[in-house]
Order: structure tokens, then sequence, then C-alpha cells
């Protein structure tokens, strides 16, 4: 039994219409909890483990929640509302809990422990992954990392490079030209070390050219299948400026 205060009686469930608990320590209906203990409206009491809810400190008075106060999230391992989740959790503000996994739609941003929409992938981290649902510097699986032109953060991870842009493996990127050594080739909007068939290897601009560019004084070499600044003496007999080939 336990003293409620106001009417001067013994009960074994603290009054609701007191906003009281009972208090194992003191075996009195109180309005706060004792240091340790927290207020289940279940059953009017204080405890020390809130079973099945969550002890949640940051709240007056300190409490059973379901629904952790705002900027705090639910542990499912300690059942207490924290700052920090415990270790292989993490924070997802939507719901305020700690999670193993972030839901459909965020990713995982391991320098703060916290599911974010893609939009908040920054610019350390800036692609956002679907296949391990994080924010990566570095795509999985094949993947390249692709940003909006114009930003540093946000972007995310595709096969496939948009047009425009071609699919560096070398960096890991979309990128908007290729590395020496590499073709951008506008087929498959890839970097390539050699052409298709009916495309030339131009080494100046590192492109696949259907035909290779007078700006560079440049003409196709039919055998080789590259773009050359001279046409080899020995297998041809002049370079034709109209059409670029040797």
């Amino acid at each position: 039994m336990f003293a409620e205060g106001v009417n001067r009686v013994c009960v074994s469930t603290c009054p609701l219409a007191q906003s009281s608990f009972a208090d194992p320590v003191s075996r009195k209906c109180v309005t706060a909890c004792p240091t340790g203990y927290y207020a289940d409206s279940r059953d009017r009491t204080c405890k020390q483990n809130c079973s099945y809810l969550f002890a949640d400190p940051f709240v007056v008075p300190k409490a059973c929640v379901a629904n952790c106060s705002l900027n705090y999230y639910a542990d499912p391992l300690t059942f207490v509302c924290t700052s920090t989740c415990s270790p292989g959790y993490y924070k997802h503000t939507p719901t305020r809990q700690c999670v193993k996994f972030c839901p459909y739609g965020y990713y995982l941003n391991p320098l703060l422990s916290l599911c974010v929409l893609r939009a908040n992938c920054s610019s350390t981290i800036p692609y956002a992954d679907n296949l391990t649902h994080t924010c990566t510097n570095t795509c999985s699986n094949g993947q390249f990392g692709y940003l909006t032109p114009g930003t540093s953060s946000g972007g995310n991870c595709t096969y496939y490079c948009p047009t425009g842009l071609f699919a560096n493996p070398i960096t890991g990127n979309c990128t908007s030209g290729c590395p020496s050594g590499l073709f951008s080739d506008t087929t498959n909007n890839t970097c390539e070390p050699t052409c298709t068939y009916n495309r030339f290897m131009d080494s100046v601009n590192n492109k696949c050219q259907v035909q290779c560019p007078s700006v560079n004084n440049l003409f196709a070499d039919m055998y080789n299948r590259t773009c050359v600044s001279s046409c080899d003496p020995l297998t041809f007999t002049y370079a034709d400026s109209l059409t670029r080939q040797c």
C-alpha cells in the first residue's frame, strides 16, 4: 500500500487525478519519481526498468514512454532514451528510434551515426548507395558516383552515367571527360581503353570520334582506328582534309 497525501489514505493504486505514482522507496504517492526511477502511466508506479517502454530522463517528470523526447532516440538494447545509440545502431529522426538498418529512402551517414535523406549525404561522403543504404565517397559493386552539376553533396550511385558524363573507372565517378589512356564513348557513356569498330581513338581529346576533329588537325588512321596528326607514308598516300581520313 502507498500513502496518498491529499486524502490521507492508504491506496494500492495512486490516483490518476493527482498525476501521482507509487514510489517503492518512500511508499508514498509522488508526482515525481526518485532518482533512478521512472513514472509508468500503465500502472501508476515508479520503476527502475520500463519493460517494453523506454526510460526517458529528459521529460518532467521522468517517465516510461513509447516515444522519446525531441532529439533523443529509443535504444532497443538499453530501453533508454539517449542521444547516442548503442554500437551497431543508428539514429532515425522521424521515428526517434535507434535502428539496426536505415529504412527505405534513408541512408546511413557513418560520420554522424544517423539515417539521412539522400539530399543530406554530405560533401565528404556525397553519394547515396541504394545497395548498401549508406552515404559514401566510393560506390559499391561497380557503380559510379554521380553529382548534379554544380553540387558537392546529395548525389547517388548509378550503373549508368547520364548523357554528357562518362563512367570513369579511375575515379569511380561520372566525369565530364576521361583520363589519359581511356576514351569517352557516347554509346554507353563510359571511358573505354578502345573504341567501337565505327569510331576512332582520339588521344588528344581522349574521345571516341565518329570523325577525327579538324580543329586539332587530326586524320583517321583506318587501320589502327586512331586519330593521328600525320599519316604513315608507308601505309597511306596522303591525308584528305575533306574526309579527315588517311
